[in-house]
């Protein structure tokens, strides 16, 4: 039985990322291997969303749980503590979908040594593989001070 093929077009960095150099892969598959390839490719991608527990970010989260539950969903607050009315809001939003895979991690935009952190946790977890692959950072925080430097 003859099943027809498609071609599946990737693009890798080269391994020095200084150059810009781009390889393109090109594989030919039977066509029913697409839908389970694209299935494996999406099961395995953190999104990260900073200010997740802002009134801009929190409709992004659930629309993401809704139609992307392969995903993991990494959501960054200021403070993640029950205290904090923005952060019960975001866990009733992930409560819905028990099957959701999501962590809340604390992270301050505005102490760059918070920032430095979380990326080396991030990456370190990555590394290790306890967090899938990363595969888009929405970014809806942002710390504005117009009164004083910030201490």
């Amino acid at each position: 039985m003859f099943l027809p093929h498609v071609v599946i077009s990737f693009s890798l960095r080269a391994l020095y990322a200084d150059s810009g150099v781009y390889l393109r892969l090109l594989y030919s598959v039977p066509w029913n291997f697409c839908s389970k390839l694209s299935r494996l490719v999406t099961m395995t991608d953190t999104i990260i969303i900073t200010g997740a527990n802002s009134s801009l970010a929190i409709p992004t989260v659930d629309y993401l749980l809704k139609h992307r539950p392969e995903s993991t969903l990494l959501l960054t607050v200021r403070d993640a503590s029950d205290h904090d009315v923005n952060s019960n809001t975001l866990r009733a939003v992930f409560a819905k979908y028990p099957q959701a895979r999501v962590s809340i991690r604390e992270l301050d935009l505005g102490h760059l040594s918070s920032v430095h952190d979380f990326s080396r946790t991030i990456a370190a977890e990555i590394e290790k593989r306890s967090l899938p692959r990363l595969s888009a950072i929405i970014a809806t925080a942002y710390y504005w001070n117009l009164v004083r430097p910030s201490s």
